[in-house]
């Protein structure tokens, strides 16, 4: 429940320094979780769940998910295609979010704009 209480707060709470070392450690266990699901219902939660992160936190997600997400486009295909089209849009929004310079930029920190 604490889990799950933390993932809110990371997503829709106020942003100050205690939040980005939280929002670390839920991406870090919904990592962990991704790479350790065996059902389509823990992957495809773990996986909507980065998506709605990499949106605030793109480096956080970025560091911690990208080569996992890779790998499961790359050698997991049986349970990509087994699940239908929904994981894999859910990694290719993922990685999507991680690599777009939109404004999100501005919640991990980085200045968007240009003098």
């Amino acid at each position: 429940m604490n889990y799950l209480k933390n993932s809110l707060q990371s997503m829709v709470g106020n942003r100050n320094e205690g939040d980005y070392s939280s929002s670390a450690e839920t991406v870090e266990r919904l990592v962990e979780r991704l790479e350790t699901s065996t059902t389509f219902e823990d992957r495809r939660d773990a996986l909507r769940a980065l998506r709605s992160l990499s949106k605030s936190y793109r480096l956080d997600v970025g560091a911690q998910s990208s080569q996992i997400l890779l790998n499961l486009l790359k050698n997991d295909p049986n349970a990509i295609l087994s699940s239908g089209v929904d994981l894999t849009n859910l990694i290719l929004e993922t990685l999507n979010n991680i690599v777009s310079g939109d404004s999100e930029g501005v919640a991990v920190g980085i200045s968007t704009s240009t003098y």
